[in-house]
């Protein structure tokens, strides 16, 4: 299989060292993810145990189109019923760049699905049906100028979504695959103690929850695409998940998040009781403002991701709260690195404290900087 293992654009390097320490050799990096060869075992491990990836795919054709017309055509193409029975809820999703032709790229998702179905209906006499909101199959169609690269998504649901945040109802501000990132770039070790004094939804502490445990970010998860692919081969993926899922261990507490906003903490302390968390992590109501020595750490990490005036403050507001934050690590956490992540690049100097290394990770559509800070 012809397979591509997307991240967050830049952090492809990153994704690489953690294939590597997961046994993967032979592969390229390319921007936005690795592409390699490989079999129904790989696959599976990719998507079981890859903490920094945003999706497992398999390509199932490439080439050149001269019209929007011909994207059904190659659609047609594709032998999709080696890949799936006629009986699946399908969806189709793309990425169209630098086609002047394609207008709306919602007419590909059309296009793609009209070519699998009247593939289906020509061989069966019979069509796989498409839904909105349930899918089993996801297809994913990328289109650079004139070419056409498909691909079955075998992840279905980014992996990112590791089922163990089903009932917030809000939007965490960093998601799993991006804090994963983010703690490896802080050169994060199990072992370490991590303080995040602005946590709101603890995704940072989560993660390396996870990580300190050796704990397979897909152990809660219950759906991948690739459990409804016809060559689905449940006995690898159980050899697959025994394997990883060996190789969890016990860890004391070693991760403390504080919020100044109760709804947060409560929703979280809530989420954070599964066996994997509740003995690793504590969450307090708290503002960093109130946060003194006692909460420090020797050796410690500090992560903080304010606010960048986006959603919650005005501009006029967030001088003080990162004043505020250079203040208290300087006075409460010597000893300590600090890590801070910000949205708002003009906010740094307000920190007032001299940077070790500002390391630049898109958040989403908003480019970001990961500042380190060595807290003498």
């Amino acid at each position: 299989m012809d397979i591509l293992v997307t991240t967050i654009t830049g952090c492809q390097d990153i994704l690489a060292d953690e294939m590597r320490e997961l046994g993967f050799k032979s592969f390229e990096v390319e921007r936005g993810g690795v592409r390699l060869n490989g079999d129904l075992k790989d696959l599976y491990k990719l998507n079981y145990c890859l903490r920094t990836a945003s999706k497992v795919l398999i390509q199932v054709y490439q080439g050149h189109i001269q019209t929007p017309e011909d994207i059904s055509k190659k659609a047609y193409g594709v032998n999709w019923e080696d890949y799936f029975p006629v009986d699946t809820l399908f969806i189709v999703e793309n990425s169209v760049n630098q086609n002047k032709q394609i207008k709306n790229d919602m007419i590909v998702n059309m296009l793609v699905k009209d070519g699998i179905v009247d593939r289906f209906r020509k061989k069966f006499n019979d069509r796989p049906s498409v839904s909105k909101d349930e899918f089993e199959i996801k297809v994913f169609a990328y289109i650079l100028k004139n070419n056409m690269t498909l691909y079955l998504d075998s992840s279905g649901l980014p992996l990112y979504r590791r089922n163990y945040k089903q009932d917030l109802k809000f939007i965490a501000p960093i998601k799993e695959h991006l804090a994963a990132i983010i703690l490896r770039h802080m050169e994060y070790n199990p072992g370490m103690k991590l303080i995040d004094p602005m946590c709101g939804s603890a995704t940072i502490l989560t993660e390396a929850s996870l990580m300190a445990s050796s704990t397979p970010p897909g152990y809660l998860r219950n759906f991948y695409s690739f459990l409804y692919f016809k060559n689905f081969d449940k006995e690898i993926f159980a050899e697959v998940k025994e394997e990883a899922n060996s190789k969890i261990t016990e860890i004391p507490q070693l991760f403390q998040g504080f919020d100044k906003d109760r709804y947060t903490i409560i929703t979280m302390n809530n989420t954070v009781q599964h066996p994997i968390f509740q003995k690793s992590i504590q969450l307090d109501i708290k503002n960093i403002r109130k946060l003194d020595e006692d909460y420090s750490c020797e050796n410690g990490l500090i992560f903080i991701n304010p606010p960048y005036g986006k959603r919650l403050d005005t501009e006029k507001n967030l001088d003080l709260i990162y004043k505020d934050i250079g203040d208290k690590l300087k006075n409460n956490f010597k000893g300590n690195t600090a890590y801070i992540l910000t949205g708002n690049l003009g906010m740094i100097k307000k920190i007032q404290l001299r940077s070790e290394k500002k390391i630049k990770i898109m958040n989403g559509p908003l480019e970001c900087r990961l500042v380190k800070y060595s807290l003498f």
